[in-house]
């Protein structure tokens, strides 16, 4: 072959490939830049790839010019997915070559209407005072058995258990004392007399949300309301089907832990409930400490018309817990133990006369039973620690302390809007408890 054919033909290849080369390398990389609405670059922004079947494929992050490059990639169609704190998620098709602009909308700010706060529903962006909520949502993922372990996450509070699941287990808010917080399940406060509440029997069970109001309420809830206010609201059925929704769960573990629950829930015109049943128990890991706990809780609502409902709550916590006592310092009670049976009626009447004037009539019965029993009389014991020997020995006693209460409540209120800021509020309260407070072995 000549050399000037050779030298073309070269020449001729050349050419070719150095026109494919960018058609060839764009076919298997995808890249592109994120923007806010302004036009400014995103930076550490999450980019996905998904492919047709909504797998993830490839992830990565934006640089500090807001660019983000995807290499080596098999397919040419693909959804691409672009999230960052404080931004809406945004999706768009794309085809791999091509260069891709993404502007990032902000995100709404999201509202949830708090009524523990002020007794009405209002925004908590409108509130003087500080609120959380733990939504239905965040309940059901954290799989908490009790209530206490959803609290621990809530700014400002500390509760404190006094020893293993089923022992004294009391609420501390920004320092003060336990028996300074005010605790209703729905509407209906469960203190007892002087405002000492146990968590250890509370499980989230068929709860919608739960609203902390931290600081002093004592304005609206009285005296025990010093600290905090924790309000429990139990979920709705809701008509997501014809038929009802059925749930079933169990899990196990060591010291021969169980915890299984259920529930049902459902729509039927008019007629809406949810109900549900819980079982908790443990050995614990020392001798007479085991743990028996049942919930059970229920909500049945009626709708005669669009503007009056009816509904009925109830709830109940039934516990049998062994006490062990100072285990460090003597060998554990043989007979001592703590049983407690809790229950929660409300009836609530609801009548919205008019867009800008409601009624609210509530009716609340709360027993509580609570009772220390040590019919085992422990042989004499010196208490020692480590090193340390007490100079005498203790002797163990017959107990039988019974703690007995009954609270009836009755409450109205009627607000009336002039405008969606302002709200004249009419309440009225009756409450009559009465309750039986002592040992029967020393009257």
């Amino acid at each position: 072959m000549p050399s000037h054919l050779s030298r073309l033909l070269v020449s001729f290849s050349l050419l070719v490939i150095s026109f494919l080369a960018p058609q060839l390398w764009g076919a298997e990389s995808l890249t592109g830049t994120v923007v806010d609405p302004s036009g400014a670059s995103v930076p550490r922004a999450t980019v996905r790839l998904r492919d047709a079947t909504g797998a993830i494929v490839a992830s990565t992050l934006t640089d500090t010019a807001g660019q983000f490059r995807f290499e080596g990639l098999p397919g040419t169609n693909y959804t691409l997915e672009v999230e960052l704190t404080g931004f809406a998620l945004a999706r768009q098709v794309v085809v791999v070559g091509q260069q891709v602009k993404i502007e990032l909308a902000l995100a709404p700010v999201r509202e949830r209407l708090v009524v523990t706060a002020t007794r009405t529903e209002a925004p908590s962006g409108q509130l003087g005072s500080s609120v959380s909520v733990i939504s239905a949502d965040e309940i059901q993922n954290r799989h908490s058995v009790t209530l206490t372990e959803l609290l621990r996450g809530v700014p400002g509070l500390l509760p404190t258990q006094l020893g293993a699941p089923g022992a004294l287990t009391t609420l501390f808010v920004r320092g003060a004392e336990s028996d300074h917080n005010r605790v209703f399940i729905d509407g209906v406060p469960v203190n007892e007399p002087g405002g000492l509440f146990n968590f250890a029997n509370l499980t989230p069970l068929n709860l919608n949300r739960i609203e902390v109001v931290r600081g002093p309420q004592s304005a609206l809830y009285g005296s025990d309301a010093l600290g905090s206010v924790v309000q429990l609201f139990t979920r709705r059925g809701q008509a997501e089907t014809r038929r009802p929704h059925a749930a079933f769960a169990l899990e196990g573990g060591k010291h021969a832990t169980l915890h299984a629950t259920a529930s049902l829930s459902g729509e039927v015109g008019a007629v809406d409930y949810s109900a549900g049943v819980a079982r908790f128990l443990t050995d614990n890991d020392f001798s007479n400490s085991a743990f028996r706990n049942t919930s059970m809780s229920a909500n049945f609502g009626l709708r005669p018309s669009q503007r009056t409902s009816l509904r009925l709550i109830l709830h109940g916590d039934f516990g049998t817990a062994g006490t062990p006592n100072q285990v460090a310092f003597r060998p554990p009670d043989a007979g001592e133990f703590f049983r407690r049976r809790e229950g929660v009626t409300s009836v609530v009447f609801r009548h919205e006369a008019s867009a800008r004037w409601g009624q609210r009539l509530a009716y609340g019965y709360t027993r509580s039973r609570q009772r220390t029993r040590d019919l085992v009389v422990d042989p004499p014991f010196i208490p020692q620690f480590e090193d340390r020997v007490a100079p005498f020995p203790f002797y163990d006693f017959l107990g039988d302390f019974l703690n007995d209460t009954r609270r009836h409540r009755l409450n109205y209120q009627s607000d009336y809007a002039f405008s969606p800021t302002q709200i004249f509020t009419v309440a009225f309260e009756y409450e009559r408890e009465r309750g039986r407070l002592g040992d029967v072995f020393y009257p």
